[in-house]
């Protein structure tokens, strides 16, 4: 800041001390005064803090703010790591991307098009939320990226970017486009893009070799497989104040698909010294399209006392889907079948409605209660017909309601450098489930779960903290999981379970955050158990296997996590993360287990050039994990590592044109393969997955036009509904 400054110089040319009534001693100076000039005080706002249940990384005390997009800010975030083509991950985890504290579907599927397309001036704070509370819906996201834009403010003008971008795997440029503007007393921000992938970039491969222990044959298959498709999105946002206690906004997104495929698999069975049986499968996938549509309104009330706020929420979610898929059985020796092909069409059509209500009541500056309550209503209708060729027919007409009501219960607690949390949530889900052609019997579900959440911090100093949390999500069955129809192959019989409950995970973590001018440090150590897994359980009848579901499995995971961010100058960042630890996996009802240790270090370095140029490099290690306790999946080769270059250009005024060349996994092999090791059934073997044209190189292009001051403001609360293991549909 800048500080006018007069500075009084004091020079005793002539003293004399006088007493003055009260005995006391005056002391005259005869003073000559002299202004100084202007003094510069510059301080750096703190870029990175922590609270109780999340990390802010500070964009408008950036630097770079004015002249970087949200992707290259995020490269700052702790926790975030975005390679050089912008794919973005968030402490190694699953994550969901929120808008001003409440979900953003769009955000969260189409992150990489979208923050490559949005300044970072419009954005105010970003928050990596590593223990989200009762709040939350039960299924527990394991992290949340939040995206606070900044405060609603009379603006005027349009502010966007458009930017196109193409690789050596797709070379089509595809573009994308935001905006933001205000029409009055209404603000409005719009998103739109399209992504395509060729035949070429879609391509992959499988080879698998297992035994029967049962009977002792062996069974191999060989399967190779493309696709293409094109998708877009298209998203617009509004917001209406007419007051500073009322506030209404609303969002709108559309966001079609269609793909095509084809592929062919080779299968043998052999005893050992002859094949049992053999058969080509050739298919392809003429149709496979989807549309999906959704609408979001919220009016969020404040009243006189300061942070509290009840909001109402309404939310509408539809899928339209068309799928047709052709198989023929070519050539085919002792085909255990009596059919030689399949032709399958289906079409489905979903809808969910949900309303919900929050109220944040802060007492005073020490205590903080938030309630609310939701409802959901879903309702899916699919019809399918399958005709096996040369042989019989079926067809099903299936429909599902869904009803889930919940109710939370947050309090927080702030004394001096002690904040405590604890939560609790209450879910009801009831299914039912009916074959209106009586294909199959009927089935329902109802579950009932309560899921509490505990979290104190200590601040030590204003640079460091202590963090420990106890924390319990569930994971319900989806549809698939539930449903008992059979669906056969020749070599595998497969239903779900009505029967299945949730699964309930729970989790220990000891945290310690430092964070200083230069660098900042996040070490914690976690603990994870659950008793009720979700699991497969297989049987074997002769060459046949029996799939099906259950809540038997036991999963232990004990890990730790360090997170470095070092700036040793203003033009370099290095960020470095370690996660290892030991993953076990448990069937009390077999005595199978699997047990690994796995690792996963990743580094990212950004460089500040001459002539506007930055220099990215990152690269990243993956072990490999556990995927249940009949399989876990290891990384082969070069699969194992990542690595990605990229440098960067500004050119024009206050650098409103950006383009970016990178490059992905350059000299390594083009071809790269996992293992999924099959173990503890009477089937054991492996198989390899095949991944082609890993190594690719492309252009980003990007130009920022206009100016504004404002952002659609957004309610402080809404819904989010992301509550079931496996499909919806």
């Amino acid at each position: 800041m800048i500080v006018p400054l007069l500075l009084s110089t004091f020079l005793p040319v002539a003293a004399g001390n006088v007493v003055t009534a009260d005995n006391s001693t005056e002391i005259k100076f005869d003073c000559d005064t002299t202004l100084l000039n202007e003094i510069v005080v510059k301080a750096q706002r703190q870029l990175i803090t922590r609270q109780i249940d999340r990390i802010g990384y500070d964009v408008q005390a950036d630097p770079e703010m004015q002249t970087s997009t949200l992707t290259d800010i995020l490269r700052k975030v702790p926790m975030v790591s975005v390679d050089g083509e912008g794919n973005i991950s968030v402490r190694n985890s699953t994550f969901k991307v929120y808008k001003n504290g409440k979900p953003n579907h769009s955000f969260t599927n189409n992150a990489k098009d979208i923050f490559a397309a949005i300044p970072a001036s419009s954005v105010k704070r970003i928050e990596v939320i590593t223990d989200p509370g009762a709040k939350e819906d039960a299924e527990g996201t394991g992290v949340i990226l939040n995206i606070v834009t900044m405060d609603n403010r009379p603006i005027k003008g349009v502010l966007g970017t458009a930017s196109l971008s193409m690789n050596s795997r797709i070379p089509l440029p595809l573009p994308r486009l935001w905006l933001t503007t205000q029409i009055g007393n209404v603000n409005l921000s719009l998103s739109g893009g399209y992504n395509h992938q060729t035949y070429h970039s879609n391509k992959s491969a499988e080879t698998a070799r297992g035994t029967y222990l049962t009977t002792g044959n062996t069974l191999s298959t060989e399967e190779m497989s493309r696709s293409m498709s094109d998708n877009g999105y298209a998203n617009i946002e509004a917001s209406y104040e007419p007051d500073t206690l009322n506030l209404f906004t609303a969002e709108f997104g559309i966001n079609p698909y269609s793909g095509h495929g084809y592929g062919w698999q080779r299968t043998v069975m052999s005893d050992g010294t002859a094949p049992v049986y053999s058969y080509t499968q050739d298919y392809t996938r003429p149709v496979n399209r989807y549309t999906d549509i959704s609408g979001v309104f919220n009016y969020q009330r404040s009243t006189r006392r300061p942070g509290e706020t009840i909001t109402l929420s309404y939310q509408v979610a539809s899928t339209g889907q068309r799928s047709h898929m052709l198989t023929e059985y070519s050539p085919q020796v002792n085909m255990p079948v009596g059919y030689s092909g399949i032709d399958n069409s289906s079409k489905l059509n979903f809808i969910e409605h949900t309303a919900q209500l929050d109220w944040t009541r802060p007492f005073n500056p020490h205590h903080t209660l938030r309630l609310g309550g939701k409802y959901i209503f879903r309702q899916n209708h699919s019809i399918s017909a399958i005709q096996y060729t040369g042989s019989h027919s079926t067809s099903n007409d299936f429909r599902h309601r869904t009803q889930v009501g919940a109710a939370y219960l947050d309090y927080r607690i702030t004394y001096g450098s002690v904040n405590a949390r604890a939560g609790l949530r209450y879910e009801y889900s009831r299914l039912d489930a009916r074959f209106i052609d009586g294909s199959a019997p009927d089935f329902g579900s109802d579950l009932n779960d309560l899921v509490p959440n505990a979290a104190l911090q200590w601040q030590i100093n204003g640079q460091s903290n202590v963090r420990a949390n106890f924390s319990t999500a569930i994971q319900r069955p989806g549809i698939a999981f539930l449903n008992p129809a059979v669906n056969e192959s020749p070599y595998m019989v497969s239903k779900g379970n009505p029967d299945l409950e949730s699964a309930r995970v729970n989790t220990l973590n000891l945290n310690y955050n430092l964070s200083r001018n230069k660098i900042y440090l996040d070490a914690s150590l976690t603990y994870v158990f659950a008793n009720n897994q979700i699991c497969d359980v297989r049987t074997i009848e002769g060459d046949v296997i029996n799939l099906t579901y259950d809540n038997g499995d036991r999963q232990r995971m004990f890990y730790g996590n360090i997170y470095v961010q070092w700036s040793p100058g203003d033009k370099t960042q290095l960020t470095a993360s370690l996660m290892g630890g030991m993953g076990r996996c448990y069937s009390p009802r077999t005595g199978a287990k699997v047990q690994r240790w796995v690792w996963k270090p990743s580094v990212y370095v950004s460089q500040r050039l001459p002539w506007k140029l930055r220099l990215g490099a990152s690269c990243y290690y993956d072990d490999g994990y556990i995927y249940n306790v009949y399989q876990y999946i290891v990384p082969f080769g070069a699969a194992r590592f990542y690595y990605s270059l990229s440098l960067q250009r500004q050119f024009l005024a206050d650098n409103r044109l950006t383009v970016q060349l990178y490059a992905n996994n350059l000299f390594l092999p083009s071809t790269q393969h996992s293992t999924i090791h099959s173990v503890n059934s009477d089937y054991v073997g492996t198989r390899n997955s095949y991944f082609f044209n890993r190594d690719y190189f492309g252009v980003n292009i990007s130009l920022r036009f206009g100016s504004l001051k404002s952002e659609v403001k957004k309610t402080g609360h809404t819904i989010s509904n992301d509550d079931l293991q496996g499909k919806r549909l």
